[in-house]
């Protein structure tokens, strides 16, 4: 069965790539789109490769970490963790071709001393899709903008948003000025399950609830952002997001977050903790 499971995952695809690794993070088989993703060519290639060296030096140590982390982990159904990595081959960017990248690794135990572990890029649709997208499904038409000025809420946005914290004053100036006000009534769904990536949204004031096939999974208070897994991921929600009373957003657009997380490697880092936290 993990044979089947592989042989179709190598099967070369344009939009992903697939490495099978050992216990030591190395590669034993890599599709072409994998070679292309991590800069291989024809006179390099990847089997017996260490994951960590095919790393941007700078996300080495975080993905060591986790390496060792899911090294030591047992659990029966596996661990699937979606990451913030940029490879040698991509340099500084975490997109190709003006498209991001997903990363994910899945470790499974498939014996007492055996694991099936595989790395997985997967090539994002264009920003402009995205874009496209959002404008054909979005379910929140009327936006206007914050009504007070950017500068004079920058400061109190980034003591009451944990997004914001902790990034340095040029990012959250940029997102803070990107934001536009929504307003939606009790009982309103922000976001559907199914529906394609769209705009990311930080709670101002008002509670939203987060359900999965009509059972809530959580509550979410005023300064906690939502909508960044499937952004991040390029896949449909996966949740309903309603809101509890009425409620003000702040609504970022699809491809203003992704080119800030692009140009701020601290954005990025957070959206991708978020996701990973929220994953679990």
């Amino acid at each position: 069965e993990n044979k089947t499971l592989v042989a179709h995952a190598m099967v070369s695809s344009p939009t992903m790539g697939v490495a099978v690794l050992d216990r030591d993070w190395k590669v034993l088989q890599a599709n072409s789109t994998m070679e292309k993703f991590v800069g291989a060519d024809s006179s390099r290639t990847l089997r017996g490769t260490g994951l960590l060296t095919l790393i941007h030096p700078p996300d080495i140590s975080a993905l060591a970490d986790l390496l060792s982390r899911l090294s030591r982990s047992s659990s029966p159904g596996g661990d699937k963790v979606f990451l913030n990595l940029r490879f040698q081959g991509l340099g500084r960017s975490m997109f190709l071709d003006g498209r991001p990248t997903k990363v994910d690794i899945v470790s499974v135990q498939t014996g007492v001393n055996d694991k099936l572990q595989m790395l997985l890029v997967y090539l994002g649709p264009s920003l402009q899709k995205i874009q496209q997208q959002v404008n054909g499904h979005s379910a929140l038409q009327q936006r206007s903008p914050m009504a007070m000025a950017p500068r004079q809420r920058l400061a109190e946005l980034t003591q009451r948003v944990p997004l914001l914290q902790g990034l340095d004053s040029s990012c959250v100036s940029e997102l803070v000025t990107s934001m536009s006000c929504v307003n939606v009534s009790s009982g309103h769904v922000i976001i559907a399950a199914g529906t394609p990536p769209g705009p990311m949204f930080i709670i101002d004031s008002g509670r939203c609830s987060v359900s999965i096939c009509g059972r809530q999974i959580a509550i979410l208070e005023a300064g906690e952002c939502f909508g960044e897994i499937a952004l991040l991921s390029a896949e449909a929600h996966t949740a309903d997001i309603t809101a509890l009373c009425s409620c003000q957003l702040l609504h970022i657009a699809p491809v203003h977050t992704l080119q800030l997380a692009q140009a701020h490697g601290a954005l990025m880092v957070k959206l991708t903790n978020m996701a990973n936290t929220r994953l679990r």
